[in-house]
């Protein structure tokens, strides 16, 4: 029967705990024992077995089976235990508080339509943007600031919850939270890091040395260690001087990226970047890189400044 068995779909472990505290409060099955299952590690069955035998502790008890993964595409589970599932789903036990999760479900599934009949079926995805406001609701925020903090979290309730913690610690006396506070204390996906390394590579191509050091200050923001930073510009200068001279050999995209094992669209990307230098220009690049490496390491140049020396100086 429906009423003490439930069934929770979500991404987030937060939220399902959340959900699954409210429930037994609700329910008022706050003195009950709990046992919690993981079924990526415990077979269905184990289950079952536990919801079939009669609590000793306590005249109520929580049945939690996270990770029912048979619910998704391509995964399974074993007939006989599927309707025992559904055999139990008949009866109507009042001392015993049911919950299966799961974080994604295929729609097409036979037993994910009879548990949703049988369960009361909770799709707990709540707009992300609304969350997030929630989260921070007693907090002024600078405009910009819920935008600025989503572009970081990667989709991903479980990162909104735990980076708007922190946020708020991190601000707990003034109660106000600016983007920079954001970029301060949330570093930024690799991607965008990635995005922004290019960017600058392209910048010094162009000799456009006010718009670089623009880019350079926006990693700075990310906390990317300097020599970490120069690993990234020499990976970066290796690949557009091997794509260089295969283009100049007469390579396709589709070859240079086969031929480097890279992805196409990286390969199409770093082709339209060679066209605002020269294998040269790219060379010298990389041996002012070398060059850098060895005064920073012998202490001859300043840590903070050896990058902006570095772009000042690229011709």
């Amino acid at each position: 029967m429906k009423q003490n068995n439930y069934l929770l779909l979500s991404s987030s472990s937060i939220l399902l705990d959340k959900e699954i505290e409210k429930i037994i409060k609700e329910k008022n099955f706050e003195e009950a024992s709990i046992i919690t299952y993981d079924l990526e590690e415990v077979a269905l069955v184990d289950v079952l077995e536990e919801l079939d035998t009669v609590s000793f502790l306590t005249p109520l008890k929580v049945v939690i089976a996270n990770h029912a993964n048979f619910l998704t595409a391509g995964a399974s589970e074993e007939e006989a235990s599927l309707n025992h599932l559904l055999k139990y789903l008949d009866q109507n036990i009042e001392t015993t508080l049911f919950f299966l999760t799961v974080d994604k479900m295929d729609e097409r599934k036979k037993i994910g339509k009879e548990l949703k009949k049988k369960m009361t079926f909770l799709n707990i995805s709540p707009d992300k943007e609304e969350y997030l406001k929630s989260l921070l609701a007693n907090y002024k925020l600078e405009k910009g600031v819920i935008s600025n903090i989503l572009s970081r979290v990667e989709d991903d309730y479980d990162k909104i919850y735990q980076e708007s913690d922190k946020l708020k610690l991190y601000k707990v006396d003034s109660k106000e939270i600016t983007n920079s506070d954001v970029e301060n204390m949330l570093p930024a996906p690799l991607e965008k890091q990635d995005q922004l390394t290019f960017d600058l590579i392209r910048a010094i191509g162009l000799k456009d040395k006010r718009e670089a050091l623009k880019l350079y200050e926006k990693l700075k923001k990310f906390n990317i260690e300097i020599f970490a930073l120069m690993g990234l510009l020499e990976s970066q200068y290796r690949v557009l001087y091997q794509v260089k001279l295969l283009n100049n050999r007469g390579y396709r995209e589709g070859e240079i990226a086969k031929e480097l094992a890279i992805h196409p669209y990286r390969a199409k990307k770093i082709l339209e970047l060679g066209r605002t230098t020269t294998i040269k220009e790219i060379k010298n690049f990389l041996l002012k890189l070398a060059d850098l490496d060895l005064k920073l390491k012998s202490g001859q140049v300043d840590k903070e400044l050896a990058m902006e020396l570095l772009i000042i100086n690229s011709d």
